[in-house]
């Protein structure tokens, strides 16, 4: 075969000196948080929230695009960049965040130190990609305004 064609060794290599293929192996990590600590949601007072949860519990037919799983509301949503997604790919579904905890989740993706302070978009793109609330980019784009941090290192 080819390889026949090169001189070549296999050397081992000890795995915590091999970072490149650890570095992907665990590159979901900090996604699986994310949906770990919202899965320790309290009851909510979120009347949109608890109105919709209630209207999918009763009559899930006729709500397709949502879905209630483990006593969590979770929501279909077939974005442009999703379109090469198979039809039963879990990353359609996109977790439903109730309003009083929205602030965790947007500080999570925008102001812990792997989030990096992203602008507007990345950090809407980021969200998008697990989550969904009515007028997310929105609140999205308010909160980013409002960080302190971007606003004293980021140049427009």
């Amino acid at each position: 075969m080819e390889l026949e064609e090169h001189t070549y060794t296999v050397e081992h290599r000890k795995g915590s000196l091999n970072h490149v293929p650890d570095a992907l192996s665990r590159i979901y990590k900090e996604d699986e948080k994310e949906i770990t600590t919202l899965s320790l949601m309290s009851n909510s007072e979120d009347t949109w929230y608890l109105g919709t949860y209630e209207k999918v519990s009763k009559d899930p037919k006729n709500y397709p695009n949502w879905n209630i799983r483990s006593g969590q509301m979770y929501r279909f949503r077939l974005d442009t960049e999703d379109k090469n997604l198979a039809d039963d790919d879990e990353r359609k579904w996109k977790l439903v965040v109730p309003r009083e905890q929205r602030t965790m989740v947007l500080r999570e993706c925008h102001d812990e130190p792997t989030a990096a302070h992203l602008g507007r978009e990345k950090t809407y793109d980021r969200l998008a990609e697990r989550y969904f609330w009515p007028k997310m980019y929105t609140d999205v784009a308010d909160y980013v305004r409002k960080c302190k941090t971007c606003q004293q290192i980021k140049v427009e």
